[in-house]
Formats: structure tokens, sequence, C-alpha cells
């Protein structure tokens, strides 16, 4: 149990950890005069948990940081004649003051009462939720749907909402917190719902980088492997492999069984990052993971998988598979990897490579293959309807690993073969 709680604490660090990495600074009294009523300030960087007040400024306390923003407020509203923009300054100067009670409980209480005031006021929502997610009770579930219905109205009146855009980035961070929060007690299909919101976003360069390791593990416990290779597969589309997510991919192949798909993809692990694979040597792999966890949540291996943990300490058998099929592999990286190593391939090459690889996974003919079917026919260069309208159907189930429902779904897409 105190093993668990200690988990759960690392993954509000992560959460915490990366806010503290992502400043939003606070602009001057100038920047204050654009308050979008939608969503209180452009983005929740009112409160002091996301970051410090300003870059390159000195360091204040709390008391200080909350006593100067309640100054500008204060001379901001005596300068502004309109009434509508005055209302929306007093619950900036009510959110302010909330959040500069030193007290726990006493700034719970005034910011659950601002929320209860103010139930269209984001950064009211967003503060309020923040502090009490450490508290999590089951009937602040409906408020925590309510804060999503807000963040999505918000989205929806945003062109081009993105993590870096100034306008958006505070409603995408508050889906995150709730993504953490559903994890983090687990409440995994609500978690699922939030992802749904997420998930044209996961791929931004700003995109936290721990939330692809929860996307990916929430699909995992909810057993919709499909969603964890899609992860995967999308970012090895960007040009980029990444072992973790390479592993949950593998993991979610191992719980439907499916032994070819897993092994392809370990294969590729072995061959990309032996070193991050390693770590399941030893059968008490998992074990020794989650101790190191507690003392050194850097590495990588124990970042990318720690959202896991808890899931896979009761799936012992994927477990030792995991460690099976890195024995297996071990020691046979192929020489083409080696001679890879001491020389490179030209850039026009790895150029070639890298846009194989992404129409790999957008080609309208290899639609709704699993990704070692796509990978083999990759190789037999045939990726397009042309490519297909070359060979004849016999001539393709001659490749090793193709077989009839291979090509009966090939056909579902819309591919046309050569007449014998």
């Amino acid at each position: 149990m105190a093993k668990k709680k200690k988990q759960k604490k690392l993954l509000k660090q992560m959460r915490r950890d990366y806010k503290a990495n992502h400043e939003m600074n606070i602009g001057d009294l100038e920047d204050l005069a654009f308050i979008d009523p939608a969503s209180g300030f452009k983005s929740p960087n009112v409160n002091h948990h996301f970051q410090e007040f300003g870059a390159g400024r000195d360091i204040l306390s709390e008391e200080e940081e909350t006593a100067n923003m309640l100054g500008l407020l204060t001379e901001l509203a005596q300068r502004i004649q309109d009434e509508d923009t005055k209302a929306e300054l007093e619950e900036a100067f009510g959110l302010v003051k909330a959040l500069g009670i030193s007290d726990e409980s006493e700034k719970v209480q005034a910011l659950e009462k601002l929320s209860q005031q103010y139930p269209g006021n984001f950064a009211i929502q967003m503060a309020y939720i923040e502090a009490t997610t450490t508290d999590f009770t089951y009937d602040r579930i409906p408020l925590y749907k309510s804060f999503t219905e807000l963040i999505w109205q918000g989205l929806e009146e945003i062109n081009f909402p993105s993590w870096a855009g100034s306008d958006s980035a505070g409603y995408l961070h508050g889906l995150a917190l709730l993504l953490e929060t559903y994890f983090d007690v687990g409440l995994w299909t609500l978690a699922a719902e939030i992802l749904d919101l997420l998930d044209e976003f996961l791929f931004e360069k700003d995109c936290p980088e721990h939330l692809l390791y929860l996307a990916a593990a929430t699909y995992c416990i909810i057993y919709q492997p499909e969603r964890v290779l899609d992860i995967y597969e999308e970012k090895l589309a960007t040009g980029v492999f990444d072992p973790g997510l390479n592993l949950y991919a593998v993991i979610a192949s191992l719980e439907e069984w499916n032994l070819e798909t897993a092994n392809t993809l370990f294969k590729d692990l072995m061959e990309r990052d032996s070193e991050f694979a390693s770590h399941l040597a030893s059968e008490t792999w998992l074990q020794n993971t989650m101790e190191a966890a507690l003392i050194d949540f850097e590495t990588p291996f124990s970042f990318a998988l720690f959202p896991l943990l808890r899931f896979l300490a009761d799936k012992e058998i994927i477990a030792k598979e995991l460690t099976r099929m890195y024995q297996d592999f071990q020691g046979k990286l192929s020489l083409k990897q080696k001679s890879a190593t001491v020389s490179p391939l030209p850039e026009f090459l790895e150029a070639e490579a890298r846009f194989k690889l992404a129409q790999m996974f957008v080609s309208p003919a290899l639609e709704n293959l699993r990704l070692d079917k796509k990978r083999i026919l990759t190789a037999a260069e045939l990726q397009t309807f042309e490519d297909f309208a070359a060979w004849t159907e016999k001539e393709v189930l001659t490749i090793h690993g193709i077989g009839p429902t291979t090509i009966q779904q090939l056909k579902e897409n819309g591919v046309v073969f050569r007449k014998e």
C-alpha cells in the first residue's frame, strides 16, 4: 500500500515537473487589459503551481507575488470604465486573492466558493480542480465533467488550437490535468473520454512528453491494443522512434497474444535501442523498476513505463514473456545494423526510408492491416494501388508472411491485382 501511494505521488510529481519546466509568462499591466471572459486569463498563468511569475524577474515569495498581482489588478480596475471588463477584473481579483491564502483548507474553501459563483470562468475552475485533485472524491465527478464541457466550448471558439497557442494552451493543460487525475484514481473509462478530446493534440511539438505514455497506458489497461499501436505508428510517422512507445505496443500485442506482431516490434526495439530493452533482462525487472522509480524517476525506462507499472504488477505472464523475448533476441543484432553504425546511410537514402515509413501509415491501400503486414508489403515495394496493380494475387501470396486474410483486406481497401 505504501508503494502504491508513493507511485501516485510520483505521477503527480511528473505533472508538476513538466509545468515547472514549461513556463507561461504573465504580462505586465497592459497585457492584463486583454482578459478573455470565457477563460479568465489567457491561460491559467495566475496559478503559481504552473510557473514562476515572469521570466528573468527577481524570485519573489508567494505573498509578494500575490500582493503585486492584486496591486496591478486594483490599478487596472481604477483606469477602466467599461463595466463588463470591471466585472472580469473582479473575478481575477478574487482568484488571485484565493490563491494567496496560505492555509490549504481555507484556500480550497475560497476556491470552491468562487467556482460556484463563476462557473464559466476557466481559470477559477482550473485552480479549484487542481487544488482538490490530491483529495479526490467521487462527488466531484460532475464538476470535472462540467469543466470538460467548458474546455471544449473554449477550444471550439479558437480557429487553430494548439499547445503553443496562448489562447488554447490553458485549455489543453486543463484536459491534461483531468486525464492525470482520472488515471491516478483508476477511472480508466473517464480517462479514455478525455483522450478522445486530446487525441489530435498528442503529437504536437509542445505536447507534454508524458501524455503519450499516459495515453498508451490507459489503452493497455482498458484493453484497446489497436489504439496503442496507432499511437506508436503515428509517432514513427513523425520520424521519431520512441522505445517506450515501442514497448507499450509490444505489451498491447501480448495482451491479444499476437506473438507475431509482438516479436516484430520487439526486434525493432532490440535493433534500435538495445540499452533501453536491457532493463528486461532479469525476471525481476518489474519489481526492480518499481523500486528504481521511487529513487530515480529520470531514467527513460522508468519515466516511460511508470504509468503502467501498477497494471503490469498483476500481469506476471506479460512481464515474464518480455524477459523471454529479450533473452531470445539478445546478441542477435544483425550485421547490417552494426555496419550502419560505422557507416551511416547517405542522406538521400535516409530521406527515402523516412518517406516510405510515412507512406506505410497513410496509404489507403494498406489501411486496417496489422503493422507487421504493412512492414512486409513495404519491404516488397508494395504500398500504393499502382504498386499492387503490377502484381497478380498469386505473386503477392508468395511473399513470406502474407496470406489470404491480408489479400482479402487489400481487396476491401480497393486494391485491384493484375490479372493472370
